[in-house]
């Protein structure tokens, strides 16, 4: 698991980083070729998930998996949105978030291999 700034996600300027990890999209089948990692799942984090630690920036956690073989292709990525982290801050404290915590959810529907209802 690693946790990425959003922009390594979407900036063109970020491309490369993604081609490493990815390969570069045969526009013919639709696979990817090359990269060093299977993507297994992106999950959108808000804003205040770092907040305590004085950052606001807009993040995700990547789940990766390294390639055991060249060849080993890029299946479906799991993808879900936390709009709630379980707390936000208030001044310099956290408290608990009356919405809770939809990384709970998050995690069970992609154990059990369901899409993450939007």
């Amino acid at each position: 698991l690693i946790v990425v700034p959003d922009g390594l996600l979407s900036n063109s300027g970020d491309r490369y980083i993604r081609e490493y990890l990815m390969g570069t999209k045969d526009l013919e089948n639709g696979q990817f070729i090359g990269g060093k990692e299977i993507v297994k799942a992106v999950v959108s984090l808000p804003t205040q998930t770092f907040a305590a630690s004085g950052t606001g920036a807009k993040t995700s956690f990547l789940y990766l998996q390294k390639k055991r073989l060249r060849a080993e292709r890029q299946g479906a990525i799991f993808m879900a949105v936390a709009e709630h982290v379980g707390y936000l801050k208030k001044g310099n404290v956290e408290v608990p978030d009356p919405d809770g915590n939809d990384l709970l959810a998050i995690a069970d529907a992609y154990v059990r291999g369901k899409p993450q209802a939007q």
